[in-house]
């Protein structure tokens, strides 16, 4: 983690045209036997994401390395630009730690990229919908999707 934090400082954000936020939503692969999946979660959040904040402009979806044709895999998300009034794109950055520190608020489920986020200061939420678990990473500043649709 600290060879992260050193990373984080030395790369510089991406120039904005928008004073909005961008959301990264790091997708991680999900066993069989969750009683949720990926897209359930990935749902959850896209239904929900007012909640989040009401001043996002960018959606990146960025697929979990492992995943075979994301854009076929997550292109369901799409759809969603038109409810949110929110650019969704797909990452094309190899490097994930620039996608992060390029976001304002990174969203995802328990994946290790949601630590890393939040040790370059981002605000980091977990998306886990309502029949599944409280997120299992030990870290009291992630919140929680549920958390946030409650309020």
């Amino acid at each position: 983690l600290s060879e992260m934090r050193e990373l984080l400082k030395r790369l510089k954000p991406k120039k904005r045209s928008t004073e909005k936020y961008t959301v990264l939503y790091l997708c991680e692969p999900m066993s069989d036997s969750s009683s949720y999946t990926e897209r359930d979660s990935l749902q959850f959040f896209m239904d929900n994401i007012e909640k989040v904040d009401k001043d996002i402009s960018t959606i990146i979806i960025r697929p979990h390395p492992s995943e075979d044709k994301p854009e076929k895999k997550y292109g369901w998300v799409k759809e969603y630009s038109i409810k949110t009034s929110c650019d969704i794109q797909f990452s094309k950055e190899k490097n994930l730690i620039q996608d992060i520190v390029d976001c304002d608020i990174a969203v995802g489920v328990e994946t290790m990229a949601m630590v890393v986020s939040l040790a370059s200061g981002k605000r980091v939420i977990s998306s886990i919908p309502k029949k599944g678990h409280k997120c299992i990473l030990p870290f009291p500043e992630i919140e929680h999707m549920l958390d946030l649709v409650k309020v």
